[in-house]
């Protein structure tokens, strides 16, 4: 459990740096007043996060039509089992040939 905390803590920092970093440097350069700063900073974030959910929620409200839902879950569980039954013949012909 706690190698798994380690290592989220890590890849989080790690988004944090990519994404929120360039922001702060670039609201650090535009404002003197500390607070402006951070009044920008957190409005673009928080205006960010709800512009990527928004864009999010329509495409999942879009693939919510039961009928496109049920051909690619059929499509999707059609895959795996050729996936399955393929990897086990590949397996299978690997053994024998040895």
């Amino acid at each position: 459990m706690a190698y798994s905390a380690i290592i989220l803590g890590l890849v989080s920092s790690l988004h944090c740096m990519g994404m929120c970093g360039p922001i702060v440097l670039s609201v650090n350069n535009v404002f003197g007043n500390q607070s402006l700063k951070s009044l920008f900073y957190q409005m673009g974030r928080i205006t960010t996060y709800f512009i990527l959910g928004c864009l999010v929620g329509v495409f999942g409200e879009l693939l919510m039509l039961s009928e496109v839902q049920r051909i690619i879950t059929l499509v999707c569980g059609f895959i795996l089992i050729l996936v399955g039954v393929n990897t086990t013949l590949l397996e299978y012909n690997f053994i024998i040939r040895k």
